[in-house]
């Protein structure tokens, strides 16, 4: 039998009709390619007529509102279908939820375009924009970094003197124009690009007390400790013996935000404690101290103005040259007035605090948020060069190349703005009593 060798005699062996021919294969393709829609549309009726709107859940809710799974008309309160028939105010609607329990107060007044409320109340709206539910995430807070870059990697500014006058750190501070992120473009921390001094007026000298550097300061420091030995702050040296940590003065406050304010009775009065002649005073205003030496004196049998005289006697070497009275740590100053009015101590400015929070310590970078007990595993002086400050004015605020060791991608910790920035300005937030029941958020 001779061979079919062109294309032509090979080509008329193929039946051209074969699709057409029944097959099973064919036929369940069909059948599935009508029957599977018809079933998926059937159920997902179903789960409408019910009210059941897991079909069209994006996936697990937040932490914070773990409360809310199965209660999905707490949020989403228009028909379904309206985002994608009015994708505008299906959004709007998801925000008017999100502002009955958050207030959202906005950031600046640049932010504008976030706006959108009821009128003469200025709320942050487009919330799902930065908080993006449904991705089973410990903490909405936690935004991308994209959402702040957005502005701040190419930031409109109105020009010098728009910066509000009531910003914490000065309506005058520098607005920088370009950072897209912290390891790019992010400038050195205000307080130390400017080389701030510490306003505290109050002497102290912190290498002192952490690394003496004589012999005999050691010696006076090593018998003191140990009469507070088993104290929270107080450890062990390589040697054996015993030396002062950061702890001891500064212990972390609830919440770990602030440091535990310094007090003379805490922290210092062991060790230096307020004496004249050897008699202890105690650490009271001026005019409180007046009344103690006058009934301390009169005890002696002295009254009217030898008593008084007493009393100026006693004040003069307390106040300007007992090397164990006020003037040890505090600036302090007879008067002009002296006898006849107590001598005058400068207010030391320990705990200025912001405006509404007066009585905490001074906060130096006011527009980021840090917390002392997440970094508690370092030692305080990794941080803050205390062993080399000689002087109260030495601002020991660590800088951006000491966050940077740990805080960037060679160290390992992130560096997402929402690491030390919020966006909302929580002094406008609502009171801590909300409008809602129990029963408007918990099915």
């Amino acid at each position: 039998m001779a061979l079919l060798r062109d294309t032509k005699a090979r080509a008329r062996r193929i039946d051209l009709s074969y699709f057409a021919r029944p097959h099973p294969f064919r036929r369940w393709r069909s059948l599935l390619s009508i029957a599977l829609p018809v079933v998926a549309a059937a159920w997902v009726a179903a789960m409408a007529a019910r009210g059941d709107e897991h079909a069209y859940n994006s996936g697990g809710m937040s932490a914070r509102h773990a409360m809310l799974e199965s209660n999905c008309a707490a949020c989403h309160t228009t028909a379904w279908g309206q985002r994608y028939t009015d994708p505008a105010a299906w959004q709007e609607s998801l925000d008017r939820a999100c502002l009955r329990c958050h207030d959202g107060p906005v950031h600046h007044l640049n932010a504008a375009g976030l706006v959108r409320g009821t009128k003469g109340r200025e709320t942050a709206s487009r919330c799902s924009s930065c908080h993006i539910e449904h991705e089973s995430r410990a903490k909405l807070a936690d935004v991308r970094d994209m959402n702040c870059i957005a502005c701040h990697a190419d930031l409109k500014t109105a020009g010098p003197g728009s910066h509000p006058a009531t910003c914490p750190a000065g309506a005058d501070h520098a607005i920088h124009a370009r950072i897209e992120g912290f390891e790019r473009g992010h400038p050195e921390f205000a307080a130390v690009a400017r080389k701030k001094a510490d306003p505290t007026v109050v002497s102290f000298n912190h290498a002192v007390h952490l690394q003496p550097d004589t012999a005999q300061k050691r010696e006076l420091i090593r018998t003191q400790l140990k009469a507070l030995s088993g104290r929270a702050g107080i450890e062990a040296a390589a040697d054996g013996t015993l030396q002062l940590s950061c702890s001891y003065c500064h212990p972390s406050a609830p919440g770990g935000a602030y440091r535990a304010p310094v007090l003379y009775e805490t922290h210092c009065r062991d060790c230096h404690p307020l004496k004249l002649k050897d008699a202890p005073v105690p650490h009271v205003a001026p005019d409180a101290v007046r009344d103690f030496l006058r009934s301390r004196l009169a005890k002696g049998g002295a009254g009217g103005d030898a008593l008084a005289g007493q009393v100026t006697e006693a004040e003069v070497p307390l106040y300007t040259s007992d090397p164990d009275g006020c003037m040890k740590c505090h600036k302090t100053d007879l008067g002009d007035k002296f006898p006849d009015v107590p001598p005058v101590v400068a207010r030391t400015g320990l705990r200025p605090g912001l405006p509404g929070r007066e009585g905490t310590p001074r906060r130096w970078f006011v527009h980021a948020v840090f917390n002392h007990e997440t970094h508690r595993e370092l030692r305080c002086t990794e941080c803050h060069a205390a062993r080399e400050s000689k002087l109260t004015a030495d601002l020991l605020m660590p800088s951006r190349a000491a966050c940077l060791k740990c805080h960037s991608a060679a160290g390992g910790v992130s560096t997402a703005c929402a690491t030390c920035h919020t966006f909302h300005d929580k002094a406008r937030e609502r009171t801590s009593e909300g409008t809602l029941r129990i029963g408007d958020v918990v099915k």
